[in-house]
């Protein structure tokens, strides 16, 4: 709860709030900041009590880099649900999270290749120049990892990385691309477009990419949101696993 944070900030409440063990769940996406009408920086204050947190030994001094590590498992284990329900297999368990993420990425499995429903890839690339009307701007693009460096997400660009994406659909691989479960890893952050110093609006290229997938019939219709509901429960595990990095017990709800 961005908000919360900030009212507690605005109450003086730091002494509270570098306790709390809810600074460690954010995911650095600045999607709040991104969306805040009155340019306030929660991703920002964020920092700031991290920071603070490790400077008064509330938490162990390499506890940036064990969040960052985290993160970075929890996105591979986000890949791997999605590609088991895309290939009609049923997610893997969470019992062991570890072993989970460190899983290899099979993205370019043979069950994962374009076989079916072949797309012409200059009309798809065509469809993809727009989104809801606004420009994508894919033709302006040239390739220097701004959005990849940017993306809260990109940890490990065999896993999720804008930058290969839009490479792949300027270069004609649009069946290919349609049927990877990289697509839905996007967090719609818009971090992305944010970073882009040609314009290219890289979030509304991947919202167009899986609108196409479904009406493609690439992906089943029910995908997106029996994906958005097991993704409830990673993030559960993952504020879990964050519980046991910090070493402090959740603080039970509120009304602050």
């Amino acid at each position: 709860q961005p908000r919360k944070l900030v009212m507690m900030a605005n109450f003086g409440l730091i002494e509270e709030l570098v306790r709390l063990p809810e600074i460690w769940y954010c995911l650095s996406c600045k999607r709040c900041n991104n969306a805040c009408p009155m340019k306030v920086k929660p991703a920002a204050l964020i920092v700031h009590l991290r920071l603070e947190a490790i400077r008064r030994s509330l938490v162990k001094e390499n506890m940036l880099t064990e969040i960052q590590e985290l993160q970075r498992q929890l996105h591979r284990v986000r890949a791997h649900v999605a590609a088991a329900m895309l290939s009609g297999r049923d997610p893997v368990p969470f019992s062991d999270w570890q072993e989970l993420a460190e899983l290899p990425i099979g993205y370019l499995q043979p069950d994962f290749r374009a076989k079916e429903i072949p797309s012409d890839a200059r009309s798809v690339r065509k469809a993809c120049s727009s989104y809801l009307g606004y420009p994508t701007n894919l033709s302006e693009c040239f390739t220097c990892s701004e959005c990849r460096n940017a993306c809260p997400v990109c940890h490990e660009p065999s896993v999720f990385d804008p930058m290969w994406m839009i490479r792949m659909m300027n270069l004609g691989f649009a069946a290919d691309l349609l049927i990877s479960p990289m697509i839905w890893l996007c967090i719609d952050c818009e971090t992305c477009t944010q970073a882009c110093m040609q314009r290219v609006r890289v979030h509304l290229f991947i919202r167009r990419i899986q609108q196409i997938a479904l009406q493609e019939g690439r992906v089943p219709a029910t995908f997106v949101r029996s994906f958005k509901l097991i993704q409830n429960t990673v993030y559960a595990h993952f504020i879990k696993q964050v519980q046991n990095v910090i070493g402090i017990s959740p603080i039970a709800p509120n009304s602050t």
